[in-house]
């Protein structure tokens, strides 16, 4: 099951409410919900969830929330780990509230339509998803929605990331607001404390399957430790190598010392950046088949 997140796609935007943790895991309920395939309930056997970019640290967040229902986790460069030391000045004062909301929007509009391919190869010379000291403008957060000429569907060649972007801007009268409340509530940043929290599940579910004996692990907790694990054990980590937003090379030691490095499984494609389910979409079908046969 694909789902278009509120405010993005055929999905219609929600204005009254923040778009946090708590409203994405609404959503994917709902979503299951409106399935005739059982995917929640003791029969059910609950279900892999993946996540790409913002996907990444929702998914995250709800596995963190909702153990028992996640039994599979594959994050694709995502987000949830990046700090807020990271944002430019210029990112926190248009998500600080400070501004009026059109001017702020407008700004937004503006980095949107402007923003560097992903791969790393600039669009406009005045405009950089990182400044030279580091730093990093909060729209490559949810950069799963950033210019890029990755073909999204090859039924559909005209149809690329910057296309569906600039398509949602302009006729999608919930995009925005969907867009910034997202940079503002949602699980992008400082989300070490859900991580750790997964990671110490799979410990302890690592434990039980290496031997530990009921007088350490209660009968009735072993039970619990199990349905609150992960059927492989591990998280499936996914990167492009050339990403510039969700670097490897920072994401990934993150996740490992969050998550727990016996906990991880990281596979790192080459030639390939933050577009990289799009451009290496067979590979990372084929490498997540293999993950959830290998039990």
């Amino acid at each position: 099951m694909l789902i278009d997140l509120f405010g993005r796609g055929w999905s219609d935007g929600v204005p009254d409410l923040p778009y946090d943790g708590r409203l994405y895991a609404s959503q994917v309920f709902m979503a299951l919900a409106s399935s005739p395939i059982a995917w929640t309930g003791d029969d059910s056997g609950g279900f892999a969830l993946v996540g790409y970019s913002l996907g990444g640290c929702l998914a995250a967040d709800f596995t963190s929330w909702f153990p028992e229902r996640v039994k599979e986790l594959v994050l694709i460069a995502p987000a949830g780990l990046q700090r807020e030391s990271d944002l430019t000045w210029q990112t926190r004062l248009i998500y600080s509230g400070w501004l009026p909301e059109s001017w702020a929007e407008a700004a937004v509009r503006r980095r949107l339509r402007t923003m560097p391919n992903v791969t790393g190869k600039q669009r406009t010379a005045s405009k950089a998803t990182e400044t030279s000291s580091g730093r990093r403008e909060a729209e490559a957060a949810t950069s799963a929605e950033l210019p890029e000429d990755a073909v999204i569907a090859t039924s559909r060649g005209e149809i690329d990331i910057e296309a569906a972007v600039n398509w949602q801007m302009d006729n999608h009268a919930g995009f925005m607001p969907a867009f910034m409340s997202s940079i503002r509530h949602a699980p992008i940043r400082n989300q070490q404390h859900s991580w750790r929290l997964i990671g110490s599940r799979l410990d302890e579910q690592r434990a039980l399957n290496h031997g530990a004996t009921i007088s350490e692990v209660a009968e009735t907790h072993k039970q619990e430790v199990r349905r609150r694990g992960l059927k492989t054990g591990k998280v499936l980590l996914i990167f492009g190598a050339n990403d510039g937003i969700i670097k490897p090379s920072e994401t990934g030691p993150d996740a490992r010392e969050a998550l727990g490095v016996d906990n991880v499984i990281e596979k790192v494609y080459a030639n390939a950046g933050h577009e990289v389910p799009i451009t290496c979409r067979d590979e990372i079908a084929d490498l997540m088949w293999q993950h959830w046969s290998s039990l």
